[in-house]
């Protein structure tokens, strides 16, 4: 239960705090600038929100599958009717699948954590509905001649 849940949330955390640990690193290396200084503390600041909640819903949502689990076989010599067996199959397969979906919802959390992820996301979004208007014009245009 320990490699499942908490080995690869420790993993991701250690990772995660010597990535931040690098780039601050290699500012040093860059002239002091007052403001650019403050930016990186804020960027260093959403990094470090980000990947706190990127751990935190990992274990959240690993913690229902090593739950299932450990009940699983602390119960397991029971005697249960089909009806109780049926249930612990559809928790099982339930709680199997809920830790996918903390690994899917990254972007989400990056989306909800993060200024400047949003404000990227944005951009994208303006700049892809532009090439679709610009390719609904160019078909409306071609369809006319």
């Amino acid at each position: 239960m320990v490699m499942h849940s908490l080995c690869p949330c420790a993993l991701m955390f250690l990772f995660g705090m010597l990535t931040l640990k690098n780039v601050r690193r290699h500012r040093l290396v860059m002239p002091v600038i007052t403001e650019a200084n403050r930016a990186a503390q804020r960027t260093d600041a959403q990094i470090l929100c980000m990947l706190t909640a990127q751990v935190f819903v990992t274990i959240l949502f690993t913690l229902l599958t090593v739950h299932n689990d450990l009940y699983a076989s602390f119960t397991r010599n029971w005697v249960r009717n089909t009806y109780e067996v049926a249930q612990l199959n559809l928790l099982g397969r339930v709680t199997g699948t809920i830790p996918y979906f903390a690994h899917s919802s990254t972007f989400y959390l990056y989306t909800l954590t993060d200024t400047i992820f949003r404000r990227e996301l944005v951009k994208i979004f303006r700049r892809w509905l532009h090439q679709s208007q610009n390719i609904f014009i160019t078909t409306q245009n071609t369809e006319a001649h």
